[in-house]
């Protein structure tokens, strides 16, 4: 479980430092309402709740998207050295990484454009 300590701001600006109040949260299914937490499916991280993904959704998502980029980085690299080999590897992952993307984010942004 992934936790965020929160400060007790309830205290008065003279009282002493040893008195602070922390209390742990769950960062991926709390949301802070007026300094308290209630467990709902909502995370305190706003870009996940804007497209509406849990953090172990997205993190394997992002994880995913960052192996796709190694794997044209070292096709890019080894074309270099060697210009006979992976000619078209590197920008053929790149494209199949952007076109997943694209279909991803296309009906998020056809929301956003709806609600301005």
């Amino acid at each position: 479980m992934i936790t965020v300590l929160l400060k007790n701001e309830n205290l008065e600006s003279n009282e002493n430092r040893d008195n602070v109040e922390y209390r742990s949260i769950n960062l991926i299914d709390a949301e802070i309402v007026n300094g308290s937490e209630k467990s709902v499916k909502k995370s305190v991280f706003k870009h996940l709740n804007k497209i509406n993904q849990t953090y172990f959704k997205h993190f394997y998502n992002s994880i995913g998207y960052c192996g796709k980029s190694i794997k044209a980085s070292f096709y890019f690299l080894c074309h270099a050295i060697c210009p006979d080999i992976f000619e078209f590897s590197g920008s053929d992952t790149i494209n199949e990484l952007s076109d997943v993307l694209k279909m991803k984010f296309k009906d998020m942004k056809n929301v956003k454009t709806e609600q301005v």
